[in-house]
C-alpha cells in the first residue's frame, strides 16, 4: 500500500474518532448531568436511572416555578365592599362554622414544596395544585377556609396582612400574609390557619382588644381594630404585660394574593419550611427546614424528645443538622450522595410520614433542591 493511501486511510480513521467525541460529548446524559462524579466502573442500573429521573423532574420544576415570578407585581386592594356585611346570621352560628373548617384546616401540612414540583405550574392553578396534596402557603390555606365557607353560603374577603418579625426574609413583600376576614355590623372574624390557631378571631369594632394564646411561640398576642386607619394591629405581650408591636391586617380586599404574596414569599424563602400541627396536642408534632441561608438542613420530630433527654429544653426534638456539603461529595456518584442524604433522621420513613410525604419522592425533592442551589 502506498505511503498517500496510508495517509489517507489515517485521516479518515481519525475524523470518524472526532465525529464520535463530538456526538458523545453533546448527547443527552440525564444521570450524568447533576452528578458530582461519575467514575468509569460504575454500572448504571435501572433504580438509578430511575432515581436520576425523578430528580431531574423536580429540579426543572423547581427551577421552572423560580422564573415565573414578576418582581414588580405588587397588592391590588379594593374597599371593602358594604355588600359583603353578614346581617342574617348570628355571630355564634358564623364562630362555629369558622372554628369547625380551621380545625379541619390546621391539621394539613403547612409547606411549599408543592409549588415547586408541579409540571403543569402556572399563575392560575397554583394553589390548587397545592390543596390537591392537602399543603401549601397561606393563600393556599386561606383558600381552603374560603371553599368551606363559601360551602355553608358564608360571605367572606381575602385581605393581607404583614408579616411577624420573626419570620421576615429579605425580598418579602410589606404585605406578604393573607387571611380570609367575614364582616358582621360589630364584628370582623379573622381566620388563622397558617398560624396553627385553631379558632376564629373576633374583633369588636368598637376596639375592644381580644386575646389570642399562640400556641406555637408560647405567648398571648393582644389583637385589636383601630378606626382611625381602618387596620387590626396585633401585638405580642410579654410575662410582664408589656405589649410590642408585631404586625397588622389591611381592611382592604386584596385581589391578586398569588401574585402578590404567595409568589414572592415561595421565591424568596430561604428557609423553606414544611410543618405538621398536631390538633389534639396544641403544638407542631414535625417540622423540616431547607435552609438556603446557611446550607443546611433543620429538622423537629416531638416523637424524638424522649431520646434527647440530656439536650437543654430549646434543643430537644431538634435532629442534628445536616450540612449540605455531606451530599455533595465531587468523589461520589449521584447515588450515593444521594444514600448520605437519605440516612439523615429528619428524612427518615417516619417523619416524612408525618409530615404527609412518601419518604422516596421528600428525598429526591429535597436532594433536587439541595442540587439546584448548590455554590458553583
Amino acid at each position: 500500500m502506498s505511503n498517500k493511501h496510508r495517509i489517507s486511510r489515517k485521516y479518515r480513521k481519525l475524523n470518524k474518532q472526532h465525529n464520535k467525541n463530538k456526538q458523545n460529548k453533546n448527547a443527552k446524559h440525564t444521570f450524568r448531568r447533576y452528578t458530582p462524579s461519575i467514575r468509569s466502573n460504575v454500572k448504571i442500573n435501572s433504580s438509578m436511572q430511575a432515581l436520576s429521573n425523578k430528580i431531574n423532574k423536580y429540579m426543572r420544576t423547581y427551577k421552572q416555578y423560580l422564573k415565573m415570578h414578576n418582581p414588580n407585581v405588587q397588592p391590588k386592594f379594593i374597599q371593602l365592599d358594604p355588600s359583603k356585611i353578614i346581617r342574617d346570621k348570628s355571630i355564634d352560628h358564623l364562630k362555629s362554622v369558622s372554628d369547625k373548617a380551621l380545625q379541619q384546616v390546621v391539621q394539613h401540612t403547612y409547606s411549599l414544596v408543592p409549588y415547586f414540583i408541579q409540571s403543569n405550574n402556572n399563575i392560575h392553578n397554583q394553589e390548587e395544585n397545592a390543596i390537591k396534596m392537602n399543603s401549601g402557603n397561606c393563600v393556599a390555606f386561606a383558600t381552603m377556609i374560603s371553599k368551606l365557607l363559601t360551602q355553608n353560603d358564608i360571605a367572606h374577603s381575602f385581605i393581607p396582612a404583614t408579616i411577624l418579625p420573626r419570620l421576615i426574609q429579605p425580598g418579602f413583600p410589606y404585605y406578604g400574609h393573607s387571611v380570609i376576614m367575614v364582616e358582621t355590623p360589630e364584628h370582623y372574624i379573622l381566620h388563622e390557619p397558617a398560624y396553627f390557631i385553631s379558632d376564629a378571631i373576633i374583633v369588636n369594632k368598637d376596639g375592644t382588644p381580644f386575646t389570642v394564646y399562640m400556641h406555637i411561640y408560647n405567648t398571648n398576642w393582644n389583637i385589636q381594630y383601630s378606626s382611625h386607619d381602618n387596620k387590626i394591629y396585633v401585638s405580642e405581650i410579654d410575662l410582664f404585660g408589656k405589649n410590642t408591636p408585631q404586625f397588622h391586617y389591611n381592611l382592604s380586599i386584596v385581589t391578586n394574593p398569588i401574585e402578590s404574596i404567595s409568589f414572592p414569599v415561595n421565591i424568596n424563602n430561604k428557609r423553606i419550611p414544611i410543618v405538621k400541627y398536631s390538633l389534639s396536642k396544641k403544638c407542631i408534632e414535625g417540622q423540616l427546614s431547607m435552609r438556603l441561608d446557611n446550607r443546611q438542613l433543620e429538622g423537629f420530630s416531638l416523637d424524638h424528645i424522649s431520646d434527647n433527654n440530656s439536650l437543654n429544653l430549646e434543643d430537644k426534638g431538634w435532629f442534628p443538622r445536616f450540612d449540605w456539603t455531606d451530599c455533595l461529595n465531587p468523589k461520589n456518584t449521584l447515588h450515593e450522595n444521594y444514600n448520605v442524604l437519605s440516612k439523615w433522621a429528619g428524612l427518615s420513613d417516619d417523619h416524612c410520614r408525618l409530615l404527609g410525604y412518601n419518604s422516596d419522592d421528600l428525598r429526591a425533592i429535597v436532594f433536587a433542591i439541595i442540587i439546584a442551589n448548590k455554590i458553583p
